[in-house]
């Protein structure tokens, strides 16, 4: 077996074995937690991010379950030693290779996936536009329009989005991209640089907003165009692109239907065999469940369903028990933030609570922390971002709305404070802090 680096390594995918005989090993909850999530196509990299895990901890867990033989890499020869590449794995590294051979940007070393590259090159290219391209807004655009364009296009582009992870050139782009929508904000959304900027630069007549600017890209992104490209004549980029992942899919089609020909040639009794198996794992899985091994009865599910994927009830429980893991590690992440706090260290404690909400998005009281503590690290950028997802998640909860007036008031915006202080009120009359903080706040505007 050849031996790669950790940083290799974090650029293949996991791919789960389906003859592999998960009641004979003794794996633990984390390892059980990580083989829920392999699905083949995601890389060990990005997989460090959806499990909160670091790629050291992650890559030491993967090469113990592949020596195991529950998991192999994909696209990395882990058979008997002599055995040849197919062919069709062959022609799909070759598919892949001339889908990034339009810009050196996309073959760079980095944790990042195709699809991120070429938005944050798209995002970049826009950046020499106007302001009122970078947003993607026109000259009639309310200041809600602003607002909700900015907020598109810094949640997408901020370079916490992406903490921990290897980026490489593409953190200066980062960087770039949230100074040069930052700037565009600044200027349209208050009302005399607004009209300074666009005695300056007029915008252009026509903008459509889903398709324009960088918070259009994050909706539709489309192959970079920073960097000149060679195309057959008659065929854009985008069209390549497009042909390029159609011929992968077709392969990778290909691939699967060779697999199940030659195991339909066995047919009958062996595939009778694989719904015993599978309804056996299954079985090991509602076990599991049972006794609150929540990690191990996803690991379960899901590969039962390898053996039996037409089965709804495997799917069915394989998604709610999934559901209920990745609320657990919401909980032990949000744990590990509240010692944080304990300790003092704000800034850690609002990145970890700020991984909570993302891996459980519709739980607003983990952005409601992530805001507070972020605040008070001195981060009032990415706190007011948080705050305000808080309020859009759960809008009728007190504390959301004070968290976003807190860090509001910090950027010395007391009207917009006041008011979210107001519907806090509105929604909880009986707390005093809040008719305190409504006070306080007016007295300061008198």
């Amino acid at each position: 077996m050849v031996e790669l680096g950790r940083e290799s390594l974090l650029t293949l995918a996991p791919v789960l074995r389906a003859d592999s005989d998960l009641k004979s090993l003794q794996l633990n909850a984390q390892e059980g937690f990580i083989i829920s999530q392999v699905d083949g196509l995601t890389p060990a990299g990005v997989l460090c991010d959806l499990l909160a895990m670091d790629e050291t901890t992650l890559i030491i867990a993967l090469l113990r379950l592949e020596k195991l033989g529950v998991v192999r890499w994909a696209r990395r020869n882990t058979g008997p030693k002599g055995v040849r590449q197919s062919a069709d794995d062959t022609a799909a590294q070759r598919v892949i290779a001339d889908s990034v051979a339009e810009d050196p940007a996309l073959t760079e070393a980095c944790d990042l996936s195709r699809d991120e590259r070429l938005l944050i090159l798209k995002a970049e290219g826009s950046l020499a536009g106007t302001h009122w391209e970078v947003l993607g807004i026109g000259g009639d655009a309310t200041g809600a329009e602003v607002k909700r364009a900015y907020f598109v296009a810094s949640k997408s582009f901020h370079p916490d989005r992406f903490f921990g992870r290897d980026l490489g050139s593409f953190r200066g782009r980062l960087d770039k991209i949230f100074r040069g929508v930052k700037l565009a904000y600044d200027t349209l959304s208050r009302e005399e640089s607004r009209k300074s900027y666009h005695a300056a630069h007029p915008p252009p007549v026509e903008l459509n907003q889903k398709s324009e600017g960088i918070s259009g890209a994050v909706q539709s992104p489309a192959p970079s165009s920073t960097r000149a490209t060679t195309v057959p004549r008659g065929e854009s980029a985008d069209d390549k692109a497009a042909r390029l992942e159609k011929r992968r899919q077709q392969i990778l089609e290909e691939r699967r239907s060779k697999r199940l020909s030659k195991h339909a040639s066995s047919a009958g009794q062996a595939a009778g065999g694989r719904k015993r198996k599978a309804e056996e794992i299954y079985q090991l899985g509602l076990a599991q469940l049972n006794r609150g091994n929540v990690f191990a009865a996803v690991a379960s599910f899901k590969l039962a369903m390898t053996y039996d994927e037409t089965n709804e009830r495997y799917q069915n429980a394989f998604a709610e028990a999934n559901g209920g893991a990745l609320l657990e590690r919401a909980r032990q992440v949000a744990g590990e933030a509240e010692d944080a706090v304990a300790s003092g260290k704000s800034g850690d404690a609002g990145r970890l609570f700020s991984r909570a909400f993302e891996m459980v998005p519709h739980r607003a009281e983990y952005a409601v922390r992530a805001a507070e503590q972020l605040l008070a690290a001195g981060k009032t950028s990415e706190a007011l971002r948080f705050a305000t997802q808080a309020v859009e998640v759960s809008p009728n909860r007190p504390s959301a709305h004070v968290a976003k007036a807190a860090v509001l008031e910090n950027t010395g915006d007391l009207r917009a404070a006041l008011v979210a202080l107001e519907k806090a009120q509105t929604l909880d009359a009986s707390d005093s802090h809040v008719t305190k903080s409504i006070k306080r706040l007016m007295k300061r505007l008198r």
